[in-house]
């Protein structure tokens, strides 16, 4: 009888792959979404680096945004050229990086710094998912996918209600960084271990670059021949617009409604789970079509925002008296001397 044999049952098998690779992709899901600190970023950039709501709003985060969208238009070139695993490693150190920066670092430029080198991880993880197409099978991409996937996101629920347990026990914030950096530096390690998709030895020279037949220009064209893919592409841009703009700025929202609160990780954790249980009915429930899985999702979906438009509109409220002039991420106005405004003796 073999005693490790309920430990093999829980890892998915793969026609494709090993299942220690598996694993390994699962503990990389896992481990590089493991930040409780992510939930309480806010508070602590408000509150222990003393940065206002405003300049969080519009000096920090923004830098995240537009570096972003540069890194993730360079990234299919980036793995083209180099490879997928090298990108997805620098990627992962990039993210511990960002951390330890958040951690230690004091000035403003100091994050900004940090928001640019996040937007870098955040555009080299999304590279993790075609990594996994020249691992599998065609037809086991969509389940390690779903898969990889849902491990990612209830790591983050697992992490948000982590956050949440230490907020509420008022621990101090290094704690969080200290798990969160812990989890980071699993997940550049496990990177080594994730095989190579092509040799070094095959990158080409630079001078083909531009070349109208072997290029990267020509390599573009052949992908965007497709209408369905130009569709699918805008419609995925469109909506992870909306995604980057909740986890970006919601909460700088929940720091301006109440300063005070401490339930960012179940806000945070709820709106995760809502997403890994539709990408786990997608591993198990593979026989519904896709516009039904899309229905469903929509149907979610809606409930969960009217829930949240619910919970807003009730926090304008205050003992009876509309407050909802306090909730406005604004530029603070500046403090006056009382001495300024008397006049002076003559």
């Amino acid at each position: 009888m073999d005693p490790y044999g309920w430990l093999r049952s829980l890892v998915p098998q793969s026609n494709s792959i090993p299942r220690t690779l598996l694993v390994v992709l699962l503990l990389y899901s896992f481990t590089s979404q493991f930040l409780p600190i992510e939930p309480y970023l806010v508070p602590y950039l408000t509150s222990v680096k003393n940065f206002t709501n405003y300049q969080v709003a519009t000096s920090i985060f923004p830098i995240s945004v537009y570096a972003q969208l540069i890194f993730t238009l360079i990234m299919a070139p980036a793995c083209y050229y180099l490879s997928h695993k090298l990108v997805i490693t620098l990627g992962a150190f990039g993210l511990f990086l960002t951390y330890l920066i958040a951690w230690y670092g004091q000035s403003l430029v100091a994050m900004q710094i940090m928001q640019v080198i996040y937007g870098f991880g955040t555009s080299a993880r999304l590279v993790f998912s075609p990594y996994i197409f020249l691992l599998v099978a065609e037809e086991e991409y969509q389940t390690m996918t779903s898969l990889t996937q849902t491990v990612s996101l209830l790591s983050f629920v697992l992490a948000s209600e982590l956050g949440q347990f230490l907020a509420l026990k008022d621990a101090a914030y290094e704690i969080f960084f200290i798990i969160s950096l812990t989890a980071l530096g699993v997940c550049c390690t496990l990177t080594f271990l994730l095989p190579k998709d092509h040799s070094s030895s095959s990158f080409p020279s630079l001078t083909i670059l531009w070349h109208p037949s072997e290029g990267w220009n020509a390599k573009l064209k052949e992908t965007w021949n497709g209408r369905s893919l130009k569709i699918l592409s805008l419609w995925w841009a469109v909506a992870f617009a909306g995604i980057s703009l909740v986890q970006n700025y919601g909460t700088n929202l929940f720091d301006a409604i109440d300063p005070q609160s401490k339930f960012n990780g179940h806000i945070l954790a709820v709106s995760e789970a809502a997403g890994s249980l539709d990408d786990l009915k997608i591993v198990v429930m593979q026989e519904l079509s896709g516009l039904s899985i899309f229905l469903q999702f929509i149907a979610f979906s809606g409930l969960f925002f009217v829930a949240t438009a619910i919970f807003i509109c009730f926090s304008y409220i205050d003992n009876g008296r509309d407050t909802s002039d306090m909730y406005m991420i604004s530029e603070p106005e500046p403090e006056y001397i009382l001495s300024d405004c008397v006049p002076q003796a003559g």
